[in-house]
């Protein structure tokens, strides 16, 4: 007696061929999500240390010294008219956009402070802003030829 299937399969392997392929493609795809979603973060405490760092230098040139505290620089320039209406030749920024000071504080990457340490007691100032996360830093307490420059750049 012929078997009179003709091509239909087993349809637990079918099943089972359709079970692996999508944990495949999810072994394949989280990953990545991942990656680019550490790296959109990465990004965006870069840029907000950028953005201290030109607050740093406006409050520089404005008082001949440099802050004591993030927290200081932030309440400077949250209650600095010219600051407030100069963001976008001040912080570089691009299409419109606006500085959240408040958010100057903190990491985007961990949700903690940003590490400032200011060495003011040499003859050259330095600062050191350091992102918590690993995300880079700007300036050195120790190198003099630091000051402003970023890891990144």
């Amino acid at each position: 007696m012929a078997d009179t299937r003709e091509g239909k399969g087993n349809i637990f392997l079918k099943i089972l061929i359709v079970v692996l392929s999508v944990a495949l493609i999810y072994i394949i795809v989280t990953p990545w999500q991942k990656k680019l979603a550490a790296d959109r973060l990465k990004l965006a405490s870069r840029e907000r240390m950028d953005q201290i760092r030109s607050g740093l230098l406006y409050y520089v040139s404005k008082t001949g010294s440099y802050v004591p505290t993030l927290q200081d620089l932030v309440n400077d320039l949250k209650n600095d008219p010219v600051a407030i209406a100069k963001q976008d030749s001040i912080f570089k920024l691009r299409n419109g956009k606006k500085v959240v000071f408040d958010s100057l504080l903190t990491s985007p990457v961990t949700k903690s402070p940003y590490i400032y340490i200011l060495n003011d007691s040499s003859a050259v100032k330095k600062y050191l802003l350091k992102c918590p996360g690993g995300s880079g830093a700007i300036g050195s307490v120790t190198v003099d030829d630091s000051t402003n420059k970023a890891t990144w750049e």
